[in-house]
């Protein structure tokens, strides 16, 4: 589980069918005070409503029991 920065939004022609429906995201992770780390993104599911720009928690699969 890590915070992270919404970067953007991922427009797909075609998903698998278990991903119907939701919205795919680009995330940044972010330190306590909101600046960027590292230079990798992470491609993330959106369950909650949260546009660019909004911090984010991610959890990892298997890390949420």
């Amino acid at each position: 589980m890590f915070p992270a920065k919404i970067e953007g939004i991922i427009v797909s022609s075609a998903k698998n069918e278990f991903l119907v429906g939701y919205k795919l995201l680009f995330v940044h992770p972010v330190d306590s005070s909101g600046q960027l780390i590292g230079k990798k993104n992470f491609i993330a599911l959106k369950l909650i409503d949260a546009g660019i720009g909004d911090k984010v928690i991610v959890v990892q699969k298997g890390e949420v029991v």
